[in-house]
């Protein structure tokens, strides 16, 4: 009877045991599962960081094309305005200059005056 007993509590024993490795194995995976999905949620929020970091760098190279292309078509305009100084009067070279000077608010400090040189 003894011995009946004891392999009872042994048998139920061994269920348990068993139970409980299949459990542990289970919460095992469920966790690894669960450490995966959050670092692909987080490689997911830095590649957003990422593509808003590129977009961002993309308007500014195109705000740069922009204001290069005016500064230009301004450095054109005033090499044009210094090959033909002598077509016009100086009243009329400084109006051209202050209108080509203008289009340019970053290079424009004031107003512009001729110098004649004698």
């Amino acid at each position: 009877m003894i011995k009946k007993i004891a392999t009872y509590i042994i048998g139920t024993a061994a269920v348990f045991s068993a139970v409980w490795g299949m459990f542990r194995a289970f919460d095992t995976v469920q966790d690894n599962q669960e450490d995966m999905i959050e670092s692909i949620e987080h490689i997911n929020v830095e590649q957003q960081f990422q593509a808003e970091d590129l977009a961002e760098i993309k308007d500014t190279l195109w705000k740069l094309e922009a204001e290069h292309k005016a500064q230009g078509a301004n450095i054109e305009s005033l090499g044009w305005a210094i090959k033909n100084l002598d077509n016009f009067t100086p009243e009329q070279m400084e109006e051209i200059l202050d209108r080509t000077l203008r289009n340019n608010p970053t290079a424009y400090r004031g107003s512009v005056e001729i110098i004649p040189i004698d």
